[in-house]
């Protein structure tokens, strides 16, 4: 099973049910033998680091969606916030970047001249 694959189920369980033990989760829906729950933590953390998804508890066991990783399920899950959700952040930094602001005032300033 892919990266993605796995992130996108786990994303839609959490949506229905908010909390999700992350390893009881895992070893139920999979075999413990398997590729997924050996790169259960890694993956998961892919998420965190997102923002989707974050650990209510101290050993990080405990998975709790956020209100971030809502918003992607209500707008196609996890593909659509691989297709959609990199361009936005790329575009937000470009839309802080001292060199576009410039550009942005130099076509005012032209606009007015």
């Amino acid at each position: 099973m892919l990266k993605e694959e796995f992130l996108q189920e786990l994303l839609k369980d959490l949506y229905e049910k908010e909390t999700l033990q992350l390893y009881d989760y895992t070893a139920n829906k999979y075999s413990t033998n398997n590729e997924v729950f050996l790169n259960t933590k890694s993956w998961t953390d892919h998420l965190i680091k997102e923002k989707l998804a974050k650990f209510s508890d101290n050993d990080h066991t405990l998975l709790h969606i956020t209100n971030f990783g809502r918003y992607w399920m209500l707008n196609g899950g996890y593909a659509s916030f691989l297709q959609d959700g990199h361009n936005s952040k790329e575009l937000h930094k470009k839309k802080n970047d001292p060199k576009v602001i410039n550009i942005h005032k130099e076509k005012e300033d032209l606009l007015e001249a």
